[in-house]
């Protein structure tokens, strides 16, 4: 079966660890949560400016992070709607910035 998501292209793709649910990011800078079981999009994640790169979902905490090639990493929370927290943009400073598998932050310089 194919699946039509939306006319962006998709980008970026993470399975959610025991669900039958799939994150796909798109060109224009939007995740969708899919559930693969209905074929219906259960929700659209927006704050990315540009095409969403890669995207990693962390099940123990209940956290998704995705980078973009608007320099930006972003951490969501599916339970908390579309809310997310910008954790590093590379416009901002120059700081070095990444995220564990699990969502801990870590700086250096």
């Amino acid at each position: 079966a194919v699946l039509r998501l939306d006319s962006e292209p998709a980008t970026a793709l993470a399975v959610v660890a025991g669900a039958a649910t799939v994150l796909v990011g798109l060109a224009n800078g939007s995740i969708l949560g899919v559930d693969l079981a209905r074929e219906t999009v259960l929700y659209r994640y927006q704050g990315h400016t540009d095409m969403v790169r890669s995207i990693l979902s962390c099940s123990a905490k209940l956290q998704v992070v995705s980078a973009g090639w608007d320099h930006a990493i972003r951490i969501w929370r599916p339970d908390e709607g579309s809310a997310n927290q910008l954790m590093a943009s590379a416009k901002q400073n120059r700081a070095r910035r990444s995220v564990s598998r699990c969502g801990e932050p870590r700086e250096w310089d």
